[in-house]
């Protein structure tokens, strides 16, 4: 009974390690690498800092302008669907760090 006590907890230990072993973690040092080309103000951790009038004119965009484009530089399939509006009749624009647009890569 003691080992099956005891391989449970080993198991449990190792199903919430490795989900949280497996998140990507940028230290702040490849952020400003990777984001180089950005000259304005940063956040503590070297995220840009996106000032809060463009964030404001974003709300005047469509989604259809944004892929328009996105597609004219090169980034086409980059389209996530299956999203649910919490407020469908309120647009929103904000900041967050939740996708990485890469152009089409011809082989």
């Amino acid at each position: 009974m003691r080992q099956l006590i005891s391989a449970t907890i080993v198991a449990c230990a190792f199903a919430w390690v490795i989900p949280v072993s497996s998140q990507v973690k940028v230290t702040n040092e490849q952020m400003m690498f990777y984001t180089s080309d950005w000259k304005g103000e940063r956040f503590p951790d070297g995220r840009p800092r996106i000032p809060d009038d463009l964030l404001k004119r974003a709300l005047a965009v469509s989604i259809e302008d944004v892929w328009e484009y996105l597609d004219s530089l090169g980034y086409n399939c980059q389209f996530d669907g299956g999203f649910q509006a919490l407020h469908p009749d309120k647009p929103f624009a904000g900041r967050a760090l939740t996708a990485q647009y890469m152009p089409l890569r011809l082989t």
